[in-house]
């Protein structure tokens, strides 16, 4: 597993507080479908203002929270779900979705510094958290630190092998490095797991023709 510079991590397994809690009640619920409502209704609505009040968290669960961020980013509402999750994973600081969907929201805001510094307070199972690794990796690359990303993107295909988005990233971080077999060799794989019209597929055949011209 990755570390980012000697910081202090919280080992997470499967069982975290990411977990649906099983007492969840009707009152929760009846608040969460609420607030789901609203966004749905209005996807430019300022749910902060609601979302801000302490009572109001303390019904919800991570689970719950979580998915309202999640409905805020797919609405395109990066500011408002960077607002809300700042607050949520200070008081939630083991909740690994939490914590993912907040580093994206600093992704997507072009914080790649601090959005690597959230991810790397934690430490869960690789396994588990294919997606928070990857955006792990998709962090390092921006911060132009490949190697490690890397490392990384060759543990994403060992553990999910039908996965072309990893195989992409492992493509282009040898390409990076100028590890040309390697990288060949990954677009070979991205190609056999995309349709043959797909953006992907072309940017893949393109990088590979290029590739192949150097060597």
């Amino acid at each position: 597993q990755t570390n980012n510079g000697g910081n202090n991590i919280v080992q997470v397994s499967s069982n975290s507080a990411d977990n649906i809690e099983k007492s969840t009640d009707q009152h929760s619920i009846q608040i969460y479908n609420n607030i789901m409502g609203k966004i749905a209704n209005n996807p430019s609505i300022n749910i902060n203002t609601q979302l801000n009040n302490p009572s109001l968290q303390q019904e919800l669960t991570t689970h719950q929270m979580a998915n309202i961020a999640q409905q805020l980013i797919s609405n395109g509402e990066i500011g408002q779900a960077n607002e809300f999750l700042s607050m949520e994973v200070e008081a939630h600081s083991d909740s690994v979705r939490l914590s993912q969907l907040y580093a994206k929201t600093l992704y997507l805001k072009n914080q790649f510094v601090q959005a690597l510094a959230i991810l790397s307070n934690l430490a869960p199972t690789f396994y588990d958290h294919t997606d928070y690794y990857n955006l792990m990796a998709n962090i390092y690359m921006k911060l132009n630190q490949t190697a490690i990303a890397n490392q990384i993107y060759q543990h994403l295909v060992q553990v999910q092998p039908n996965s072309f988005q990893y195989w992409l990233g492992l493509a282009i971080a040898n390409q990076r490095l100028n590890n040309k077999d390697i990288a060949i060799s990954a677009y070979q794989h991205t190609l056999s797991l995309t349709p043959i019209d797909s953006n992907i597929a072309r940017f893949s055949r393109q990088q590979l023709y290029l590739l192949q011209k150097r060597i």
